[in-house]
């Protein structure tokens, strides 16, 4: 039996060019002295380096992008940020439609709307205020 078909005792039980497969099935790559794993990192000149969206010791933490990485994210008013897995679009901003207070602005980009429009609910048909009172709207209310 070649040394490369042997199982490896440890972590690895396969070793075939160059590429380890684990017990639990993730697979590991050679990087300068040690090994990626290519579910949550990149080799980039002989360093592991975490896949966008991935952190910690071992890259294997999905970063909430809405707090880890960008808690300014969908900070306008109305606005809020929902976190996604790390692959494709990390997160998303919406615009807190509950209540009709908010809707959804014109300006958008990549992760959803970048402002929200308040709504003035001292126009249309039923207004919270009694007919002798005046309606002031006020942002979000």
């Amino acid at each position: 039996m070649s040394t490369l078909s042997k199982p490896v005792i440890g972590r690895f039980f396969l070793l075939l060019l160059g590429i380890a497969l684990s017990a639990s099935g993730q697979t590991f790559v050679p990087c300068g002295i040690k090994s990626c794993n290519t579910k949550y990192e990149n080799c980039n000149n002989g360093i592991c380096e975490c896949k966008l969206g991935y952190g910690g010791s071992n890259c294997d933490k999905d970063l909430n992008e809405c707090v880890d990485l960008d808690p300014n994210a969908c900070s306008f008013p109305g606005g809020y940020c929902v976190n996604h897995s790390p692959s494709g679009n990390r997160y998303s901003c919406g615009c807190d439609t509950r209540m009709g207070r908010w809707r959804v602005g014109n300006e958008t980009d990549e992760h959803g709307p970048t402002t929200c429009e308040d709504v003035n609910e001292c126009f249309g048909r039923q207004t919270p205020c009694h007919d002798l009172a005046t309606c002031e709207n006020t942002p979000g209310s």
